[in-house]
Parts: structure tokens; sequence; C-alpha cells
């Protein structure tokens, strides 16, 4: 039966429940090599001793390698191309993909290291990279607004420094979803500085994608349920493959770091974990001031969270990362089904006690109370033969003009209107969840992207630390397609202050 398409020391036991930069420029060359800093170039300390930061191993996933030695800057080589790639019951299909990889390799610095990506294309079509959750210079934002898009055989060197430690990922922002439903998407890991410690740290990709019986990936629709819905897939990918992955052993009384992401181009992924206590400490732009357990976990599109996983089961015992999915019975109707995307098989360990680890945390916030909004999205639609969806009346790119400060906050609402769900996303800058209450508590810590209800308003409290023009849109991409983003210009205070530095 196949999908239906749509810094405090703390051990487990202390958990609360849950509700439930700057830049350097970059460079572009329409031949196939990439140009702009090299190694040599961007070393900045040749006569240096200080060693490169010593950072965790991540797990289910190829870290980029490193060909810069300045322990100061991560220097990577990114390519993305067209290859044959086996999601699902080793059926070929042909897709795109970074390095050859689905998702593309992870990477991995350190807060305050400074990355710079040599980007090639070598698809038969044009393409970006957006660096989503990054508070970096809109110049590397990957946005047709702020870059041409790289032809076909031509290059970019991306260059900035990400201000924040947190889970990030990049992905097209060029006929998004056809490009990122054939592959192109990865992981951005920057660690606290200090990396905390834990037993282990894996990479949780999840996604979905729409294959035809023969491996081929399904005819993408310009209409109907794609638009309305956005594109459901009928086959559960977790790292790319298609879950169940193979069984992984882990020791009782292991406690890890999961990264979650959502790479999927609409569906909200409902998470849970049998045989094992698992606790949210961090959210989109970093950790909250406490872990919360949950008992599910959802995330939508563009949405990733930090969760603390304690392997607590009797020795021999299996837990498992399930997905709850909707499903058609024998009668057609839909249920809730768990679908297994990975399993773990508990084994036996010495006798030790729980060892404390030291969460990464932020201080407790006092939100404003929620007042008139200064800003208004109503999120609605029309149909004339075409369907468009509309912030405020207007289908981007007609949009309608919005304009502040960098150093400033706004409380924005937004309204839908309409009976389906929207993960709204916005570009370059934070916020919190400001009303209604039952959300606070059930989204509580740093965002870029929320998820709002069809028929439900959300207020957000946004953070305009981030001078530039950023887009903010739906992350259903066919949504976005479709006419549901614009965008908001922020003017230089003249301050001079890094993003996340305050006000």
């Amino acid at each position: 039966m196949r999908v239906v398409p749509l810094l405090v020391v703390v051990t487990l036991a202390a958990c609360a429940p849950g509700a439930d930069g700057a830049g350097h420029g970059g460079t572009s060359s329409s031949s196939g090599a990439a140009t702009g800093s090299s190694s040599s170039s961007s070393s900045s300390s040749s006569g240096s001793a200080v060693a490169p930061p010593q950072l965790p191993a991540l797990l289910h996933t190829t870290v980029a390698q490193d060909v810069n030695p300045d322990p100061q800057v991560v220097e990577v080589d990114l390519v993305a191309s067209v290859v044959e790639h086996a999601f699902a019951d080793g059926r070929l299909t042909q897709a795109y993909a970074y390095n050859g990889l689905i998702p593309g390799p992870t990477l991995q610095l350190q807060r305050g290291q400074r990355l710079l990506v040599h980007f090639t294309n070598q698809l038969p079509e044009p393409t970006t990279i957006h660096w989503h959750g990054l508070r970096i210079p809109d110049t590397m934002d990957g946005t047709p607004m702020t870059q041409t898009p790289v032809p076909p055989g031509g290059s970019f060197t991306y260059d900035f420094t990400p201000p924040d430690a947190g889970n990030f990922w990049y992905h097209p922002h060029y006929n998004t979803p056809q490009q990122m439903e054939r592959g192109l998407m990865g992981a951005v890991v920057v660690h606290e500085d200090p990396a905390v410690a834990f037993d282990a740290e894996r990479i949780i990709f999840t996604d979905d994608v729409r294959l035809e019986a023969d491996g081929s990936l399904a005819p993408f629709q310009q209409s109907g349920m794609d638009v309305m819905h956005g594109r459901g897939g009928n086959v559960l990918l977790l790292n790319g493959a298609e879950a169940p992955r193979a069984p992984v052993t882990v020791t009782r009384g292991t406690q890890e770091r999961w990264r979650v992401f959502n790479g999927a181009n609409a569906r909200t992924m409902s998470l849970s974990v049998a045989g094992a206590t698992f606790a949210v400490f961090g959210t989109d732009g970093g950790p909250l001031p406490r872990p919360r357990v949950r008992a599910r976990l959802s995330v939508a599109a563009g949405e990733r969270y930090d969760v603390l996983v304690y392997f607590d089961g009797a020795p021999g015992s299996t837990a498992a990362l399930l997905s709850h999915v909707l499903v058609l019975d024998g009668n057609g109707n839909v249920v809730e089904e768990e679908r297994v995307l990975q399993e773990f098989q508990v084994a036996t360990a010495p006798d030790a006690p729980l060892r404390d680890i030291v969460l990464p945390s932020s201080a407790e916030v006092t939100l404003p109370p929620e007042g008139p909004p200064d800003r208004t999205l109503v999120i609605s639609g029309y149909n004339d033969g075409t369907v468009h969806f509309t912030i405020n009346g207007r289908s981007f790119p007609d949009e309608e003009a919005w304009e502040t400060t960098q150093g400033t906050t706004a409380q924005v609402r937004i309204d839908n209107q309409l009976g389906m769900e929207h993960p709204f996303h916005f570009h370059g800058q934070f916020f919190r969840v400001l009303a209604p209450a039952a959300r606070v508590r059930s989204d509580p810590g740093v965002k870029d992207t929320v998820l709002v209800a069809g028929g439900e308003t959300v207020t957000v409290l946004v953070d305009f630390s981030n001078p530039g023009h950023w887009m903010y849109h739906c992350h259903i991409l066919e949504h976005a397609e479709a006419g549901m983003g614009a965008h908001v210009t922020v003017h230089p205070d003249g301050s001079g202050h890094a993003p996340g530095t305050g006000h």
C-alpha cells in the first residue's frame, strides 16, 4: 500500500513535556571551472599555528571535503549534475544530484568559520543555490532577484560566514519544484563553539518522491491537486533512499543528537520514536531554553529540529523512527498508518551511570503581547483557468511593496483564508511565534518557517536584523511557483552590526 500523495546540564528525566554574517562577495563564471577565492588566496593566516576545530562525526551522511588548510575557512567544491539514482527497489531514476549524492554532501563547519562553496552547474538548465535559514548577505541568498541564475556549464562561488549555529540546508531557487523533486538538496550543519559532545550525531533528512512503476519520476503536473496541495510522493525517503533503511545497532543508554530536516516539496512529516525517549531541544534558528519531551513531532516542509534521543530500551529490544502517514485502506478510506523509517537494535552495555550532556540552550524570552499587526499577509487565491495563489490579493511577481529598517521588529499576522496548510518561510531573518497561544507553546523557539493550518491565523514577531532584499513565501514549492511569495526590503540602519547581534 503506497503513501497517499498529499547551555543547561540535563538528563532526559529532567526534560519538560512539550505541548504538542558577514559576507565577502561572490564570483561567477560562464565556464565550467569555479572561480573566485582559492585555497591560497583565502587563507588568512599562513603562519598561524591555530588548529582546526574538532567537529563531531555525522552519521547517515557524507561530509563535503574541506580543501582549505586554513582553520578559519571551510572551502568545498559542489557540482550539480544529472545522475542515475536508486530511490527505491533498486530501480534507477534519472535524477539531479550535488556531487553525485542525494541528498548532497553535508557542509559542516563551526560558527565563525568562513564558508567558500565553488559551485559548478552541469545540469541542462540554469540553477542557483539558496542557503535556507542562514542569515547571510542577500547577494549570497541564491534567489533570482539577487543572483543571476548559473547557466549550464557555468559556475559561481558562494562566500559567507554563518553567524548562527544550527541546522540549515541548501537547495535551488530556480524551477524549484522540479529541481528539488529530482534530488537537489543537502544539509548545512553549523556547530556551536565549542561543539557539544553527544554519543553520536545523525542526519535525519526526510523527503518523498513520486515514482512510476518503472522507477522513472512521475510527470510534473501544472494543474489539479499537484498545484492545490503540492506534489506529494508515493515513496517515503530517508537520506535519499526508500525507507526503511537497514537496521542500526546502538548501545543501551546511548544519547544521540538527531538533526532532523524535511526536504519534501509539500508533505508535512509526522514523526515519532518507538522504544526510546526523545526530546526537542532546538528549532530552525537554534536552541530552546530547555528541552521538551515529545510523543510526536510535526515537521513541515522546510523546517528543522534538534532532537535528543535516549535509547533506554531493554537489551535485545528494537527502537524505530516512525513516520505517520495517510493511506487508503481496502475500502478507499483515508486512514493513518505507521511507516518505519529506521530501526535500531538495542545492544547490551556494561552498567554505567547516564552521562550528563551540556545541551545547547538559549535564554528565556518574554514575548510582547500581541497587538495591532505592523503588517498583515492575507493568503488567498483565484482560478482564471490557471491557479494563482496570492498575498494581499497579488500573485508574484506582482507584489505589494514592503520596506523596513534593519534593527526593527514587526508583528506580522499571517491570515490563511484557504483550506490547505502553508509552511511560511522568511529568507534572511528569524522570528518567534506570538499568537495564538497554543502555537506559542508548540513552537516556542526561534524560527524561519512556520506551518499555518488551513483557516488559521498566526502572528509572528520578525527580527529584521539582516539588511537586503529578502523573499518570503510558502514552502510548498508548487504554491510558491503559483504566486504565493513576495519580497521585503530591509534598509541598513548605518550601524554596521552583523545579523544576530541585536539592536
